[in-house]
């Protein structure tokens, strides 16, 4: 409901809005200062769990803590982590999101270890590595794996 996403919206400091109009998915994401989000607000995104498609917290404050949450996001189709504090400790919770397709993971700490679930994601089409931890050869065989082709 409205007053809920108004709510949400007001404790997190995020922009929530409908992906379209009439959806009942919402995509989520920061404009104002990102340092001012962090994970206390990824969690407040609680309620909103069923409906979250889109994600965009790109350089905010959130860190590896933040995944356990956003791994209950089953409708997730879009994550932005791009320049976060996230590494490869609790990657993996995200990687077996049911919808999630496209995910940033750009100037992170991940590497090729906290990949590792990529081969067994059903949905997942595109990951964006640049200047992340992982080398140019692991970032071809994960595009490899995205696209067999």
């Amino acid at each position: 409901p409205e007053t809920e996403l108004s709510r949400v919206a007001k404790a997190t400091g995020l922009m929530i809005r409908p992906v379209g109009i009439g959806s009942p998915l919402v995509e989520v994401r920061v404009v104002t200062d990102p340092l001012q989000v962090g994970d206390a607000e990824v969690e407040k995104l609680g309620p909103l769990k069923k409906h979250l498609a889109k994600l965009d917290l790109r350089h905010t404050d959130v860190t590896d803590r933040a995944m356990a949450e956003i791994a209950t996001f089953s409708k997730l189709t879009e994550l932005n982590l791009r320049g976060t504090k996230v590494g490869d400790s609790r990657l993996s919770s995200v990687l077996r999101l049911p919808k999630l397709q496209t995910l940033n993971l750009c100037e992170t700490e991940v590497s090729e270890k906290g990949l590792g679930g990529v081969k067994k994601s059903k949905s997942l089409r595109k990951v964006f590595l640049w200047d992340s931890r992982v080398s140019p050869e692991g970032q071809r065989r994960i595009a490899k794996i995205l696209d067999p082709n």
